[in-house]
């Protein structure tokens, strides 16, 4: 535990070193520090297999994990990892031992009503063939005092081993009192697939960081993404993918709709490595404009320096596709229930894989709510 404690107090020392990050394309500046004092988080496990916890790894076994991983680059920002790392107030190491498959969703709904700040880190060290969904829920009372210095700051860091299945679910639907930040790496070995789906139906500013690092012959990495933004939200969505072994996949797919004077960045990189001969990476992003305020910036782009390998990508923004808009009206359907219609069903990519029927059914009634304004 020593060696652990001075790992978390170099981690504050890095924090404290660190300047913030401006968010220039969505104009997102100047916002209050996260109080730096917080309580023991409110969370509710609503399932959790009994191995769970910090003391399902050695401390040199943990210390071991945090360092491997760490040799990474990822997250939105090395301020807000560090931040996580030193000051968490709810930790979790699920230790997977090998062949092991965990056949019910681990769920954690965590509840940031009263939080100043919540900085939550969830470690998944899966040893070869096994097999788990960790599902992440994120919710809280909505209030019309507005405090930008309420803060969510997550960490997911999975080690895959080989032949290893790892499904990853963060759903929040925060209230405009709150910023929603979200840190997410994973290496994968040789026939390992780890699966981040992302749902972010809520917060003042939202960022996100996916990374996934396919490290071994024939791995795995698939980030699929959905969002709302309306009135001021601000949203930087980033997800990368590095192809390192040889027939390795990848797959990146977000879809989003913007309204009110909501700005929106989406950043997806593909990188294909020396020695990732016969890679596949595929990724896109599409987002519908619901007013004429709402601002969209997408960057997909593609690396290579390995020539035996197929990528692609695409980007859209546009508003409501009027020939789906013009067939459903034609079938009864006012012009508000068919907007209404065609986002829900661009949201369905991710939505419908929700694992949990009473979770899906919560999403969906936010997403109702929220598209209530569109005329």
């Amino acid at each position: 535990m020593e060696n652990y404690l001075k790992y978390r107090e170099a981690a504050r020392q890095s924090f404290a070193a660190l300047p913030y990050p401006v968010w220039k394309r969505v104009g997102f500046a100047g916002y209050a520090e996260p109080q730096l004092t917080p309580v023991e988080a409110k969370a509710e496990i609503v399932s959790e297999i009994p191995l769970a916890g910090l003391d399902s790894l050695s401390e040199e076994q943990a210390l071991a994990f945090y360092h491997r991983i760490n040799q990474q680059k990822y997250g939105v920002d090395a301020k807000f990892v560090r931040l996580t790392e030193g000051w968490s107030n709810f930790s979790r190491v699920y230790h997977l031992k090998r062949n092991q498959i965990v056949a019910e969703p681990i769920h954690i709904c965590f509840d940031l009503s009263d939080e100043a700040l919540l900085a939550d880190e969830h470690l998944v060290y899966a040893e070869p063939g096994a097999e788990m969904t960790l599902v992440l829920e994120y919710q809280a009372q909505k209030t019309n005092d507005k405090k930008a210095s309420q803060y969510h700051v997550g960490l997911i860091k999975v080690i895959a081993g080989e032949n290893a299945q790892i499904k990853v679910y963060v759903a929040q639907a925060l209230p405009e009192s709150k910023v929603h930040i979200m840190n997410a790496v994973a290496e994968c070995a040789a026939d390992a697939k780890v699966s981040f789906y992302s749902i972010d139906l809520g917060a003042e500013m939202v960022a996100s960081d996916y990374h996934s690092y396919l490290l071994g012959e024939n791995a795995s990495g698939v980030i699929e993404g959905v969002y709302l933004g309306e009135a001021e939200n601000r949203l930087d969505l980033s997800c990368n993918i590095q192809h390192y072994g040889p027939r390795t996949h990848s797959f990146i797919e977000v879809n989003g709709a913007l309204a009110g004077s909501a700005k929106k960045v989406f950043r997806g990189d593909i990188y294909f490595h020396k020695g990732s001969s016969e890679a596949t990476g595929r990724e896109a992003e599409y987002v519908i404009l619901l007013s004429e305020n709402a601002r969209a910036d997408a960057i997909p782009a593609l690396f290579c320096d390995e020539d035996d390998v197929s990528g692609e990508h695409a980007a859209n923004a546009g508003t409501v596709d009027e020939n789906k808009l013009f067939y459903l009206m034609s079938r009864g359907f006012s012009e508000a229930e068919a907007k209404k219609l065609i986002i829900r069903a661009s949201f369905s990519g991710v939505f419908d894989q929700l694992p949990l029927a009473d979770l899906t059914e919560r999403m969906e009634k936010e997403l109702e709510g929220k598209l209530g304004h569109v005329g």
